[in-house]
């Protein structure tokens, strides 16, 4: 099966796209292996029939000028109805493959040499099957665009038997902020407008996101969201030799981090199931340089895996952690100021007054101080920050800029959020559009045990992904409180809020079996992506178009 495999068209347009290196972000390979589809594409005699079909469409407001590629076929008989399949061109970076860092995009160069390479005893006994391919971007996720690309070769062969259109885009950026993603939104929203196509389903290729220790094919009917939120804190400045005459940072971050961190109070729960809680991406002080003072600035931010919450019932959990975590470091910080005064004969200073304020309401002091300059000083701060600045970076340095300007006097606590937010998607049969999702899964589960193979089918993909942004339904109100709360909004990340309400597209994630992803041994498994993946896909499109 492994040498059947290997003359497969998917198997050679797969080692075609792994040989070129689009880590995210980078403009050069990213737009060089959008390029290199639109050309594959363009080569189809359909294509050449109708080149105004097949698309290189910019990703508006991206400072690297990206692309997506967009096709479609559509169906002789006239119709609206429109099945599209997507995945993401960018793959992360090949660090932890040391020696073999070049070697990760030659994948069968690298599936070779993982042979002299450690490995762990399940990567080891996948290699030595022959039937895993190694190499950075093999799951993750190019053999997933290998696979809806061939897809769309075949519908183009024959339009007359298609009951619907059948379109791809393929987008940069996933690995980073999505922004390929948001700017594809913008595009599917125009030809739904002006084009008058109707988007009956989207099918995402991401490989397998495994939560057990086996890895076995499945198919998604919702994703899972994701949102980070952040607390900047500020305490007051004091020579360690005088400790209680201040407030450390460090000791209000890390009094907020010990009740959120890994707490599974604020994990959602699904059909009986805990989900993840919120988990610190980083904690540390805000200073440059080595002094005896005391940590007055400090921060931490979060990933949080939402199912059902929005932006407004997470927004007031953190200001009651903000909270609680400020109380119970000030009454701590107050016991032992009490005890160490005391035990020196001297009277004892109050409880210092403390402050929560959400982003949003930072902003509101900042501005009513400022006036109409304060907005001026805002864009004027971002457009002169570090270039080596992430969104987050920027983010947090506009809260530290705001909190200075404004002579604010600590304790204090701002929480808010930063980039990137997905939204959940979770498909509980409620529209028809869902219910169709969910007839298709299982004659997809049918098909595949036709073939021999299980197929799961599972409610949610967790390893968050683009399909979060295929629609919003929950209004544009929780949109704009994240809006309101996420500093450096606009400069230059933010969400298309007003087209994402307007998109209303039935999701789930098909694709190939795959494991280790983002780490050296990453692999994806030959014979289900040649021999049973094209015959999934194609009757999933089949079955959303009503075939």
């Amino acid at each position: 099966m492994v040498c059947s495999s290997k003359s497969h068209p998917v198997y050679k347009l797969l080692l075609q796209l792994v040989a070129i290196p689009s880590v995210s972000p980078g403009a050069s390979e990213e737009n060089r292996i959008a390029r290199f589809l639109y050309d594959w594409f363009g080569k189809l005699p359909y294509f050449r029939e109708h080149p105004e079909d097949l698309r290189l469409l910019p990703v508006e407001g991206d400072p690297l000028e990206r692309h997506i590629v967009f096709a479609l076929v559509r169906a002789s008989n006239k119709t609206a109805k429109t099945v599209l399949l997507t995945g993401h061109m960018d793959v992360v970076n090949t660090d932890v493959y040391g020696p073999l860092k070049e070697t990760a995009f030659q994948a069968e160069a690298c599936t070779e040499a993982m042979k002299n390479q450690p490995l762990s005893e399940e990567a080891r006994k996948d290699l030595d099957s022959g039937e895993w391919l190694f190499g950075r971007g093999v799951s993750d996720m190019k053999s997933g665009v290998a696979s809806a690309s061939l897809l769309l070769a075949r519908a183009s062969e024959n339009p007359e038997e298609l009951a619907a259109n059948v379109g791809i885009f393929f987008v940069p950026d996933e690995e980073n902020n999505s922004l390929g993603m948001l700017g594809a939104v913008r595009h599917l929203v125009r030809f739904q407008e002006q084009e008058g196509l109707e988007y009956v389903g989207c099918i995402n290729t991401e490989p397998v996101f495994s939560r057990t220790l086996e890895t076995l094919p499945t198919l998604y009917t919702g994703s899972i969201g994701k949102i980070n939120p952040f607390f900047f804190c500020l305490g007051r400045e004091t020579h360690v030799g005088e400790y209680y005459e201040g407030v450390s940072a460090g000791a209000l971050i890390s009094s907020i981090n010990l009740l959120l961190d890994g707490n599974i109070a604020f994990s959602d729960i699904y059909k009986g199931q805990r989900y993840s809680p919120y988990g610190c991406h980083k904690i540390r002080d805000i200073r440059n340089d080595y002094s005896s003072t005391i940590a007055a600035k400090a921060m931490a931010y979060y990933g949080h895996l939402p199912i059902f919450k929005q932006p407004g019932e997470i927004l007031e959990e953190l200001r009651s952690c903000a909270r609680h975590g400020l109380d119970n470091a000030m009454e701590r910080l107050q016991s032992w100021r009490t005890d160490f005064w005391k035990s020196r004969n001297a009277p004892v200073p109050p409880r210092e007054k403390d402050q929560v304020l959400s982003f949003e309401e930072l902003r509101q002091i900042f501005l009513e101080e400022q006036g109409e300059e304060g907005l001026r000083k805002m864009g004027h701060f971002l457009d002169s920050g570090p270039s080596e600045w992430d969104e987050r970076d920027r983010a947090l340095g506009l809260t530290e800029y705001m909190l200075d300007e404004c002579a604010l006097e600590g304790p204090l606590v701002v929480f808010g959020f930063l980039p990137p937010f997905y939204p959940p998607r979770i498909n509980e049969g409620k529209t028809p559009g869902d219910q169709a999702i969910l007839d298709m899964a299982e004659k997809v589960r049918v098909k595949a045990k036709e073939l021999g193979t299980e197929l799961l089918q599972a409610d949610l993909f967790e390893g968050v992904c683009d399909l979060s942004y295929c629609g919003f339904s929950q209004g544009m109100e929780e949109l704009r409180i994240l809006e309101k709360n996420t500093p450096a909004w606009g400069a230059p990340y933010r969400l298309p809020s007003e087209e994402l309400v307007k998109l209303n597209i039935p999701i789930c994630n098909l694709g190939p079996v795959g494991k280790d992803a983002h780490k050296r041994t990453e692999r994806v498994h030959l014979p289900f992506l040649t021999e049973i993946l094209p015959h999934l896909l194609q009757e999933a499109v089949d079955s959303l178009s009503g075939k």
